[in-house]
């Protein structure tokens, strides 16, 4: 349903702009009068997805304070015409380029009122930073494209639509959008239909702010610049164009804001966004999907440590099936405190006719951050590193249907360890690569984005020099080497 209707609004929207053609006699009167047509549909639709699911709070907006901002709002849109040449006539020095000095602060606050509740609390600094970013892409996107109406609708509606996705992920997973969601948007948009979309009061404001700034784009004329001289007009919008698309591709901004987010900040995305910005940070992961080299790095350097772990293939009677599963509710909440279930996670692995091993193994556990703190008696950002893992760890399975060298035992391991020790037990050659995780494993058999385990069984941070350090700057050398580097 929701297709259909996000169908609709794009099929509306160019019927609508069809009324601004010029046209003569009976279809100039047809088109005025649809146009209003069309404004009144997308006001209905606006209301029925915002304003019939709004869930108002006891000290929020009320309903009716928000339904009389909402229909006040509509209202001047279907004025829009008549108050725009009403302006242009009496009121000349109000027009689109006054709106559009101010869009890059519009469409920060758009961003930030629907997800960031610490909004109001971000240092001056920070929301400066998010600020000048926008006003250059959006420079940029201004002096490209003719349509400046369309333009600024534009960039804002992506705002919107920024502030409202991070708002949604971050409820259903405890965390906002990351690039690398952008790979799985087909996914996302698959499995959306299966949530119940609720309307709270900062989403509620966050639309009807961007409701009424797209009304008021309507209101506005536009004014042209003529310059007598295309090419005095040329040479500064050229220069605003690099300027501004220099500052946006070589600008160190994860240095200047102190966003570090290259290793154990990772899945902390959420304190990040919401203390220095959603776009500071959103960029510099942008920057950092390539992946920066690390220290010492060279492609001999990577071949020399890969080469230095070899391992012999062990001898198997049978070449097994595998079958790795990932699945995303598979948890133990006993992890984290006293957790009671009324019957067993798995039931027993029936035998099958051929030789099957399976690695089953959960992603994480839901978003029941108030409850662990509620356990512990304190807050998330009071955990230690030790307390804070248990929060991150989820039970996993290697099963064999058949007899194999190896004894049945418990041990803790990481992710990042098990497509290694898969092709090991199942007798299979593996790569380079993971014959150095078999071998680091012995020395640093838990490895996260928060820190590591040594086979003491105590914790470390990756400010920590330790014992096995030098294993943990190789592990990032080989890494870049598999993921990044071309001459291999």
């Amino acid at each position: 349903m929701i297709q259909e209707m996000l169908l609709g609004c794009v099929f509306a929207y160019f019927v609508m702009a069809g009324r601004y053609l010029h046209q003569p006699g009976f279809f100039r009167f047809i088109s005025k009068y649809m146009g209003y047509g069309v404004k009144a549909g997308l006001a209905m639709l606006l209301y029925m997805l915002l304003m019939k699911q709004y869930t108002p709070l006891e000290d929020g907006m009320g309903r009716e304070h928000a339904m009389l901002f909402f229909w006040s709002v509509t209202i001047l849109w279907l004025l829009a015409g008549n108050i725009r040449k009403w302006i242009a006539e009496h009121a000349k020095h109000f027009h689109l380029g006054i709106f559009a000095a101010v869009t890059p602060v519009w469409g920060f606050y758009l961003i930030e009122k629907v997800y960031n509740p610490n909004f109001v609390n971000m240092d001056v600094k920070y929301i400066a930073g998010n600020i000048i970013w926008l006003a250059c892409l959006f420079a940029v996107l201004y002096c490209l494209f003719a349509g400046k109406r369309i333009m600024i609708k534009m960039f804002a509606s992506v705002c919107i639509l920024f502030g409202l996705g991070n708002y949604y992920v971050n409820c259903f997973r405890s965390s906002p959008v990351m690039p690398s969601d952008l790979l799985a948007a087909g996914t996302a948009l698959q499995v959306a239909g299966g949530y119940v979309f609720q309307v709270q009061e900062s989403v509620m404001e966050g639309v009807l702010c961007w409701y009424a700034g797209i009304v008021l784009l309507y209101c506005l004329p536009e004014k042209r610049i003529f310059v007598k001289r295309w090419q005095i007009q040329a040479a500064v919008t050229s220069l605003v164009i690099g300027i501004c698309a220099g500052y946006l591709y070589g600008a160190d901004i994860e240095g200047e804001y102190e966003l570090d987010l290259r290793y154990d900040n990772q899945w902390n995305i959420n304190a990040v966004y919401q203390e220095k910005g959603s776009v500071l940070g959103f960029t510099v992961l942008s920057k950092n999907l390539q992946g920066s080299k690390p220290d010492g790095y060279s492609t001999g350097r990577a071949q020399e440590i890969l080469s230095g772990h070899r391992r012999q293939k062990d001898e198997t009677a049978v070449t097994p099936t595998i079958i790795a599963i990932m699945d995303e509710s598979f948890s133990d909440f006993r992890s984290v405190g006293d957790f009671q279930c009324s019957e067993e996670y798995l039931e027993r692995w029936h035998a099958v006719d051929d030789p099957v091993i399976l690695c089953i193994f959960g992603d994480h556990l839901p978003n029941v951050s108030a409850w662990i703190e509620d356990m512990a008696g304190k807050r998330e950002d009071m955990f230690t590193l030790e307390e804070k893992q248990k929060m991150y760890a989820v039970p996993y399975m290697i099963w064999a249907n058949y007899d194999t060298p190896y004894e049945s035992r418990e041990m803790d391991t990481s992710a990042n360890y098990l497509g290694a020790m898969l092709l090991a037990y199942a007798g299979i050659q593996g790569t380079d690569y993971t014959d150095f995780l078999l071998e680091m494993g012995k020395e640093v058999p838990v490895y996260n984005a928060f820190g590591y385990q040594t086979p003491d069984g105590n914790w470390h941070s990756f400010d920590e020099e330790t014992e096995v350090s030098d294993w943990i700057r190789d592990y990032r050398i080989v890494q870049y080497y598999e993921m990044f580097d071309d001459k291999k």
